[in-house]
């Protein structure tokens, strides 16, 4: 016949269980990638301006740029720089990227 004890340990063994399996779930959902602009291979020929043009950011992207996933190009559509306000190059001023 099970008493208290058999229930606060039955209950106490079910919480320890989730608790080592919910790490270990997170941790495979972390490295799936949702999207991406580009391979990982340090080669900026791919986007725009690359590899060298970075004197024309202004005159290209002004205040800012809109990249939408699954229907911009790279190539015409994201710098392969991206400025910040102290960049005189991109006319020291803030950029917005999304």
């Amino acid at each position: 016949m099970c008493t208290i004890h058999c229930k606060s340990v039955s209950l106490v063994s079910t919480i320890l269980a989730i608790f080592l399996l919910l790490p270990g779930l997170a941790f495979s959902e972390q490295n799936q990638t949702l999207w991406q602009i580009g391979a990982d291979d340090n080669n900026t020929a791919e986007f725009a301006l690359g590899p060298a043009g970075h004197g024309e950011y202004s005159a290209r992207f002004g205040p800012g740029s809109l990249f939408v996933v699954g229907k911009s190009d790279p190539k015409e559509d994201w710098a392969y720089i991206q400025p910040g306000p102290e960049d005189a190059w991109a006319g020291n001023k803030s950029h917005t990227f999304t």
